[in-house]
């Protein structure tokens, strides 16, 4: 049986549990993101949290930050919730049984290899470029492919984030935390972003949850959460029949840098396209051979050119 403790008194003694007051405000950090992150998934009442929420937290740390800060975070975030279980504010602990994600992929008998390019077009196939819905998946799923872009990072795509530069284009891409980064848009992508902007007058965010915001103004509309963005991937997956049991958020992501890898570019000039702080952070991905760049990224004839996914005519 629970009670009635309200969240902000059982966070309150939690924080105060520690003696040191940089521990309380590395706490207070860690748990202030963890709120945000639900507030922008749609969840206001913490104490209401489920265990897919907990699973779909430890996924997203472990996209943006290093395993032994990912565990700091979460550890912050299973504590307060271990609290709220002893004083019997919840009746079920949501973040008993997440483990971080190098546990939990050891234990996992397969592991699926990234897509091909193959499997990347035949996803393509599925949306319906009739409608907007299918136009918007389209869209998403093609820039998330041609620019190695995590969910969080495309679902927040404005359409100001777009400037010229020389004779082409760049994105800012904008980062959970920290400072966001700017990529080149290849010619390919931006005639289906000038199409998909004109044909359905889109004014501010590219890709918003068109059900959601149907009374809104066209530049009023919020984006797609990254759970909402994932759950569009894992439709076409789907549609494509492709195996989904594995696959992460990262798979848009994994194409792109086996991609770049097997066209020869360094990890250390790959580690720049994708916006990455150190190379340390390659690790992420599976990658251990961190070469040091041999050529200097050019503009005009950019890495982000040879990805080349076909744009579907409609």
């Amino acid at each position: 049986m629970t009670t009635a403790i309200p969240f902000n008194a059982i966070l309150k003694e939690y924080i105060n549990s520690f003696d040191s007051p940089n521990s309380r405000l590395a706490y207070i950090r860690d748990l202030k993101q963890f709120q945000v992150w639900c507030a922008d998934g749609g969840v206001n009442d913490l104490l209401g949290v489920g265990a897919d929420i907990a699973s779909s937290y430890r996924d997203f740390l472990a996209e943006e930050f290093s395993i032994k800060t990912m565990e700091r975070k979460l550890s912050a975030v299973k504590g307060l919730y271990r609290l709220a279980f002893q004083k019997k504010a919840i009746s079920k602990n949501p973040f008993y049984e997440i483990r971080p994600p190098e546990k939990v992929e050891a234990d996992k008998k397969k592991v699926l290899k990234s897509l091909d390019h193959s499997e990347v077009e035949r996803i393509l196939l599925f949306p319906n470029l009739k409608s907007e819905e299918g136009c918007r998946d389209y869209v998403m799923l093609f820039l998330m492919f041609s620019l190695g872009l995590k969910i969080g990072e495309v679902v927040n795509i404005h359409v100001k984030d777009f400037k010229k530069y020389e004779n082409g284009f760049l994105v800012h891409l904008r980062k959970a935390i920290g400072a966001g980064y700017y990529s080149k848009v290849p010619n390919n992508c931006l005639t289906l972003i000038n199409r998909y902007i004109n044909d359905w007058h889109i004014k501010g965010y590219l890709f918003t949850s068109i059900a959601k915001n149907s009374n809104a103004e066209q530049d009023k509309r919020a984006p797609l959460t990254p759970r909402s963005g994932w759950y569009i991937l894992k439709i076409y997956l789907k549609k494509a029949r492709l195996e989904r049991k594995g696959r992460t958020t990262n798979c848009a992501r994994e194409f792109f840098i086996q991609s770049l890898l097997n066209a020869g570019l360094s990890t250390e000039n790959l580690r720049k396209i994708l916006g990455l702080q150190s190379m340390n952070a390659m690790r992420r991905y599976g990658i251990e051979d961190l070469s040091v760049a041999k050529e200097q990224l050019s503009f005009k004839d950019h890495p982000v050119d040879k990805i080349k996914l076909e744009v579907r005519e409609y």
